[in-house]
Protein backbone atom coordinates (compact mmCIF):
# COMPACT_ATOMS: atom_id res chain seq x y z
CA UNK A 1 0.00 0.00 0.00
CA UNK A 2 1.77 3.09 -1.19
CA UNK A 3 -0.62 5.95 -0.83
CA UNK A 4 -3.44 5.95 0.80
CA UNK A 5 -3.37 3.21 3.45
CA UNK A 6 -3.40 3.49 7.58
CA UNK A 7 -0.12 4.64 8.38
CA UNK A 8 0.77 6.43 5.27
CA UNK A 9 2.37 9.68 6.16
CA UNK A 10 0.04 11.38 4.62
CA UNK A 11 -2.68 10.24 7.05
CA UNK A 12 -0.11 11.59 10.09
CA UNK A 13 0.59 15.01 8.86
CA UNK A 14 0.11 17.62 11.63
CA UNK A 15 -2.97 20.40 11.46
CA UNK A 16 -2.42 23.32 9.65
CA UNK A 17 -2.03 26.30 12.21
CA UNK A 18 -5.07 29.11 12.40
CA UNK A 19 -4.93 32.72 12.92
CA UNK A 20 -5.67 33.72 16.58
CA UNK A 21 -9.49 33.34 17.12
CA UNK A 22 -10.20 30.65 15.12
CA UNK A 23 -11.12 26.86 15.85
CA UNK A 24 -10.82 23.27 13.50
CA UNK A 25 -14.50 22.64 12.72
CA UNK A 26 -13.75 19.17 12.03
CA UNK A 27 -12.46 15.65 13.09
CA UNK A 28 -9.08 15.21 13.42
CA UNK A 29 -7.68 18.77 12.60
CA UNK A 30 -8.46 17.57 8.53
CA UNK A 31 -11.35 20.11 8.30
CA UNK A 32 -10.31 23.50 5.72
CA UNK A 33 -13.21 25.42 7.30
CA UNK A 34 -12.36 27.38 10.22
CA UNK A 35 -15.65 28.47 12.41
CA UNK A 36 -14.62 31.96 14.66
CA UNK A 37 -14.83 31.00 18.23
CA UNK A 38 -16.76 34.01 19.18
CA UNK A 39 -19.87 33.65 17.50
CA UNK A 40 -22.88 32.31 18.56
CA UNK A 41 -25.99 29.91 16.94
CA UNK A 42 -28.79 31.54 16.06
CA UNK A 43 -27.28 35.32 16.70
CA UNK A 44 -27.93 37.33 13.85
CA UNK A 45 -25.21 39.63 12.44
CA UNK A 46 -25.42 43.14 12.66
CA UNK A 47 -26.18 44.76 9.55
CA UNK A 48 -22.21 46.96 7.71
CA UNK A 49 -22.46 50.37 8.61
CA UNK A 50 -23.05 52.26 6.01
CA UNK A 51 -20.55 53.39 3.43
CA UNK A 52 -18.21 57.40 4.65
CA UNK A 53 -19.46 60.15 1.82
CA UNK A 54 -15.33 61.99 1.49
CA UNK A 55 -14.32 63.81 -0.94
CA UNK A 56 -12.32 62.31 -2.85
CA UNK A 57 -11.29 65.04 -5.07
CA UNK A 58 -10.08 67.21 -2.62
CA UNK A 59 -7.83 64.41 -0.98
CA UNK A 60 -6.25 63.43 -4.81
CA UNK A 61 -5.83 67.11 -5.07
CA UNK A 62 -3.51 67.68 -1.38
CA UNK A 63 -1.36 64.70 -2.74
CA UNK A 64 -1.21 65.94 -6.18
CA UNK A 65 -0.20 69.55 -4.03
CA UNK A 66 2.63 67.29 -2.20
CA UNK A 67 4.32 66.18 -5.66
CA UNK A 68 4.14 69.96 -6.95
CA UNK A 69 5.44 71.08 -3.82
CA UNK A 70 8.37 67.99 -3.88
CA UNK A 71 8.88 68.82 -7.53
CA UNK A 72 9.52 72.43 -6.88
CA UNK A 73 12.17 71.86 -3.58
CA UNK A 74 13.81 69.86 -5.82
CA UNK A 75 14.19 72.19 -8.68
CA UNK A 76 15.34 74.93 -6.85
CA UNK A 77 17.71 72.55 -5.17
CA UNK A 78 19.24 71.22 -8.59
CA UNK A 79 19.77 75.01 -9.26
CA UNK A 80 21.35 75.79 -6.32
CA UNK A 81 23.94 73.51 -7.09
CA UNK A 82 22.58 70.60 -4.89
CA UNK A 83 23.31 66.77 -6.37
CA UNK A 84 18.98 65.69 -7.72
CA UNK A 85 19.08 62.91 -9.83
CA UNK A 86 17.21 63.49 -12.41
CA UNK A 87 14.76 60.63 -12.39
CA UNK A 88 13.22 62.63 -8.78
CA UNK A 89 12.22 65.54 -10.83
CA UNK A 90 10.64 63.43 -13.17
CA UNK A 91 8.87 61.14 -10.37
CA UNK A 92 7.59 64.32 -8.89
CA UNK A 93 6.43 65.32 -12.78
CA UNK A 94 4.47 62.51 -13.31
CA UNK A 95 2.98 62.46 -9.40
CA UNK A 96 1.84 65.71 -10.79
CA UNK A 97 -0.02 64.60 -13.57
CA UNK A 98 -1.57 61.24 -12.76
CA UNK A 99 -2.59 63.66 -10.14
CA UNK A 100 -4.17 65.84 -12.38
CA UNK A 101 -5.89 63.12 -14.33
CA UNK A 102 -7.50 61.84 -10.86
CA UNK A 103 -8.55 64.93 -9.90
CA UNK A 104 -10.56 65.06 -12.88
CA UNK A 105 -11.53 61.68 -12.79
CA UNK A 106 -12.86 61.87 -8.72
CA UNK A 107 -15.20 65.23 -9.89
CA UNK A 108 -16.50 63.39 -13.10
CA UNK A 109 -17.38 60.29 -10.85
CA UNK A 110 -19.03 62.52 -8.29
CA UNK A 111 -20.76 64.34 -11.00
CA UNK A 112 -21.99 61.07 -12.41
CA UNK A 113 -22.75 60.22 -8.80
CA UNK A 114 -24.93 63.47 -7.97
CA UNK A 115 -26.81 62.75 -11.42
CA UNK A 116 -27.63 59.33 -10.83
CA UNK A 117 -28.57 60.44 -7.79
CA UNK A 118 -30.81 63.41 -8.63
CA UNK A 119 -32.56 60.73 -11.24
CA UNK A 120 -33.83 58.50 -8.25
Amino acid sequence: MAHGGQGCAIDRQAPRPMAPGLRHSGRGGRSVVAVPLFTKAGVERRPDPAPLETDDARLVAAGTLLWVVAGVVLGVAALSGADVHGWWLAMCGCGTVLGLVGVRFCRRRQAALDRDRDRD
